[in-house]
């Protein structure tokens, strides 16, 4: 019979509960880099030996870390309820943003991990967000990977001179994207569609993404499931990209390939 852990007194509640203390996370997050000892954890945190050993004899205790050789180490345990700490604390940050929005279109992966996101800056107000959408579109050196619901007629003019230009542009439309019908995106797009355009679709977008090598923009849809222009999460740090480009690459492996656009796809006769 298994001997039980120190961890089997603790309840997810509890675990939760210990590592949510501020002191505790920095631990864990220096741990995360690698192991240590306590001497060099209290000299990096600025905190006293002893205070640091209270605090590790803790996490040791509901099984978040081990020590062994006088190395302290963070165990798996530790990392995924950390990384869940993360996602907790990065909506909790931003719950006036998050209150009014939808995650359905989100699997579990990308919601559990919504705390890679918490670098990011809220950027509001709809003439502020195409202005750093079309900067952010103009840096790009490398790719633009774009999923849509609704587009921006200038940020699409953009996207547009990328593509002409050779650069690895990848689109992915859903069955719900619509553009205003008399747009003069709608042609050229369409024609560049039959040429160097990588494209997909899915049976809906709900979530709009914009993401190059260098910045990323997420624009999640309110409690309708409609786009919001007014309020977006701009990010340029390396997990910031990486939750983008995991989410995007997600999309991409379920959504649809197909050779041909049709005009009607993105005609939408309510404008």
């Amino acid at each position: 019979m298994k001997k039980p852990s120190s961890m089997d007194s603790y309840d997810a509640v509890l675990l939760m509960s210990l590592l949510s203390n501020p002191l505790r996370k920095r631990i864990l997050d220096f741990l995360e880099r690698k192991p240590s000892t306590v001497k060099r954890i209290s000299q990096h945190l600025g905190v006293g030996v002893h205070v640091v050993y209270l605090h590790v004899n803790r996490l040791s205790d509901c099984g978040a870390v081990q020590r062994e050789k006088g190395q302290v180490f963070i165990t798996e345990i530790g990392r995924i309820a950390r990384h869940h700490l993360k996602t907790l604390d990065f909506i909790s940050k931003w719950s006036s943003f998050f209150q009014d929005r939808a995650f359905d279109e989100l699997d579990e992966q990308s919601v559990s991990s919504l705390g890679m996101l918490q670098k990011a800056r809220v950027i509001e107000g709809l003439g502020t967000i195409l202005y750093k959408l079309g900067h952010m579109i103009n840096r790009a050196e490398d790719h633009v990977y774009c999923i849509i619901s609704q587009t921006p007629i200038d940020i699409a003019s953009l996207f547009l001179e990328k593509t002409r230009n050779g650069m690895d542009c990848r689109i992915i439309v859903g069955k719900n994207t619509k553009v205003e019908k008399d747009s003069e995106f709608i042609s050229e797009f369409l024609e560049l569609a039959e040429h160097n355009l990588e494209k997909r679709i899915a049976e809906t977008v709900h979530i709009n993404l914009y993401l190059t090598e260098k910045e990323g923009c997420v624009l999640f849809p309110n409690i309708h499931n409609n786009m919001d222009l007014n309020a977006g999460l701009f990010g340029n740090d390396t997990e910031f990209l990486r939750w983008c480009d995991i989410f995007f690459k997600s999309k991409w492996k379920t959504s649809q390939h197909f050779a041909r656009l049709r005009r009607s796809l993105f005609v939408d006769d309510s404008y």
